[in-house]
């Protein structure tokens, strides 16, 4: 085994590529690929510095303006949540029938007139 092992690292070889490799793709495509990796990771380092560049953590004097930004989108979502159970409510009780509706209004009509 260990002559077989021997045998094929002394061979020559007139590609660039790794013996044994499991893939045959050229060293320079893997190069490439490195390359295009790190600099993929640059491009997102920069865009998240860019994100929190104007970031600013809360003191004591901006504190009191986020604690009201808070109450105020509480409120919103609050509101925003009771219609939208009024709504389910309304949707879930039960509709009369358009012939009951339509002898409803023709009963009220009649006692009007």
């Amino acid at each position: 085994m260990t002559t077989a092992f021997s045998h094929i690292l002394s061979k020559e070889s007139k590609h660039t590529d790794p013996i044994m490799a499991a893939h045959k793709i050229s060293a320079k495509k893997l190069n490439a690929e490195q390359v295009a990796k790190k600099e993929e990771k640059l491009k997102q380092l920069k865009k998240m510095e860019r994100m929190y560049r104007e970031y600013v953590v809360p003191t004591e004097t901006t504190n009191e303006y986020e604690k009201e930004l808070r109450m105020v989108a509480t409120k919103g979502v609050i509101k925003l949540f009771n219609a939208v159970k009024a709504h389910q409510k309304q949707l879930q009780k039960p509709k009369k029938s358009s012939t009951e509706e339509t002898s409803g209004n023709l009963m009220k009509h009649l006692e009007n007139a």
